[in-house]
């Protein structure tokens, strides 16, 4: 199962409002991205779409467009966005949502091994002491949503790894870049960090201008841009990382150990171990040889000590690897 995301679709099937007035990437957008959807995307597949998906005032009117999104491949996840104004409530576009279609609104939703979280979020500003009081209500009610869905997210992952050697991958869906220009962390990706997010997908920006980077990362955690006019209306493959072995963890707090680290050291020690027991099976025959050729007491007693000596240095390379794979194993946990 692969997983896309394209977003800020602005569909105006049944009052339409075309979007090819601002030119440019908006010109037959549409087709566009049809064509590129299909070329993609499969049935057991993915897409996100993070908001501003169409420009109905009210929900009844949203839904031809929900059944253009539906009618293409795969299963499709939504979040609102800030121009959905006929989003009024969840139970509203659910009951909308023809069957593989999912709407998200601070919760979560299982789709194979990825968890999906979503909520609208809001303008992060440039410096703080350029909030306005209702902008600093609002994002702080966005901070407690995004918690909420995070905690419930974690919660079931934390349930489905219980009961079975699967591991899950937690990707979150937000409308509004969750920083600022400069990247500076907030609460949105301290958040993210804090529940072992591992992707994170956004829209909302249009033109360019400094906020208009197609992929971010931020200790670890990859942000992915994904408004359609600025991915030349071609959905974007999210990449993360999944794991069913239980000694791998992804999530990375605070930079402190980075997986990738974990997995070449590993590597490296799994080498150096084959490396050694090579080393002393070759020296082990070669005694060996020589002692069925030897002729005297005392050689045979020389060669008997030093085949002790390698087996006991073999053993132990043994146990020394074995130990450092446990202590990174159990580092990489206490770190998740």
């Amino acid at each position: 199962m692969k997983i896309f995301s394209i977003s800020d679709l602005h569909l105006s099937i049944n009052n339409p409002k075309p979007m090819d007035i601002f030119g440019g990437p908006w010109d037959n957008y549409i087709d566009e991205i049809v064509k590129d959807w299909k070329s993609k995307v499969s049935d057991d597949d993915v897409v996100l779409i993070a908001g501003d998906i169409s420009w109905a005032m009210k929900t009844e009117d949203a839904k031809p467009d929900l059944d253009f999104i539906s009618a293409l491949p795969g299963k499709k996840v939504l979040i609102r966005g800030n121009h959905d104004y006929w989003w009024k409530s969840i139970s509203a576009v659910r009951s909308m949502c023809n069957s593989g279609l999912y709407a998200l609104q601070n919760d979560y939703l299982v789709l194979g091994n990825y968890i999906f979280t979503g909520t609208r979020g809001w303008q992060v500003p440039e410096r703080e002491e350029m909030q306005k009081e209702e902008d600093i209500k609002i994002l702080n009610r966005e901070f407690i949503r995004l918690e909420l869905s995070l905690q419930s997210a974690l919660k079931a992952k934390e349930q489905l790894e219980a009961n079975s050697e699967e591991k899950y991958t937690i990707v979150s869906l937000i409308h509004y870049p969750p920083f600022n220009s400069k990247r500076t962390p907030n609460n949105f990706t301290k958040l993210f960090e804090k529940y072992g997010v591992q992707a994170v997908v956004y829209g909302h920006i249009h033109g360019k201008n400094s906020r208009s980077v197609a992929l971010t990362e931020i200790n670890g955690i990859k942000y992915y841009l994904t408004s359609c006019d600025q991915v030349n209306n071609q959905l974007v493959e999210i990449k993360v990382w999944t794991f069913v072995h239980t000694f791998f963890i992804l999530c990375i707090k605070g930079g402190a150990i980075c997986i990738e680290i974990v997995v070449i050291v590993l590597i490296v020690v799994v080498i150096i171990l084959i490396v050694d027991i090579l080393i002393g099976l070759t020296q082990i025959y070669a005694h060996l040889l020589i002692l069925i050729l030897a002729q005297d007491f005392l050689a045979h007693q020389l060669i008997i000590c030093q085949i002790a000596v390698v087996s006991h240095i073999l053993i132990s390379g043994i146990i020394v690897a074995a130990s450092q794979i446990l202590t990174l194993t159990f580092a990489a946990h206490q770190t998740a």
